[in-house]
Parts: structure tokens; sequence; C-alpha cells
């Protein structure tokens, strides 16, 4: 009796190493062409039942990398804030906005809204930045809600008009 099973798990985990090698492969190919940055965005679609689509957005960077052969070591900018990575979702009536804020406490941080178009991200404890982000509809700050759980901020911004 053959096992359907073990081969959809067997058939993932190939996919899986597939994806690693291809990763492995794009940074020997960033190292060997002396490469810093490599970033990648597109869509993608799922066709089944929900027809789910999504968007991604991906960027590798390599610092310190060291040349062998004359022992010389090159470096980026550490010092360098790194860019927040930050996807909105649109829910109907309101817009999930899912951010990145490492190494902030949530009472560190203050969430606001400016001209119903930009989220206005601020923190004022040991790390000191204002950001802001566009929102694609026009949104109410009466409803304004926010979470902070790990570094990942949740935000939920709901429509004005609804």
């Amino acid at each position: 009796m053959k096992n359907d099973h073990n081969d959809d798990v067997n058939f993932q985990f190939s996919k899986i190493f597939r994806g690693i090698g291809s990763f492995l492969d794009l940074i020997t190919e960033m190292a060997e062409n002396n490469r810093q940055e490599y970033r990648h965005k597109g869509n993608f679609s799922l066709n089944n039942d929900k027809d789910l689509k999504g968007m991604y957005n991906f960027s590798v960077k390599l610092g310190a990398i060291k040349d062998i052969e004359s022992n010389r070591v090159d470096s980026i900018n550490l010092n360098k804030k790194p860019e927040q990575i930050i996807d909105i979702f649109d829910e109907g009536d309101y817009f999930f906005v899912l951010l990145q804020v490492p190494q902030v406490k949530p009472e560190e941080l203050t969430v606001t809204l400016k001209n119903c178009h930009t989220l206005v991200v601020k923190t004022h404890g040991q790390i000191l930045y204002t950001r802001e982000y566009s929102i694609p509809a026009a949104v109410t700050a009466e409803e304004l809600r926010w979470n902070l759980n790990n570094g990942i901020l949740e935000v939920y911004l709901y429509k004005l008009g609804r």
C-alpha cells in the first residue's frame, strides 16, 4: 500500500531544499560579482477557491565580505538605519498594517495619523526616529488602534465613509 502523505512531505522538502539551493546560488553570484545588495519584488496569485493574491518584496545585503586571495575586508555602512518592512492589507472597511519596529517597547512608541492619509510612527526611547507611511485611502484617526508585540507593530486604520 502506497503512502501518499509521505510523497507529499517528500515533495515539500524537495521544494524547500531547491529554494535553499537557489538562495545559496544567489549569494555566491553576489559575492563573485562584488554586489552588496539584491532586491526583488513582485506579485503572485493562488488559483484556489478564494483566488488569493499577494505581493512580495525582499532584499539581500552582504557586508564584511572578505576577499580570501588579498585578505582584504570590504564592508557596508553598518551604522545606516535598516529599511523597515511594511505591509498594508486592504480588508474592506479598514486597512491592516504590519510594520517592523525592532528593539522598541510599546511605551516608547507613538502611532498617529496625519491628514487622513499618512501613518506616523515615532519612537522616543533609546532609539529615536519618526517615519511616515502613505495610506492608499482616507482613514479616520478616531478609530486608530495598534498593538506592538515582539517588534511587530499591528495597526488598524478604519476607512472614512465606510
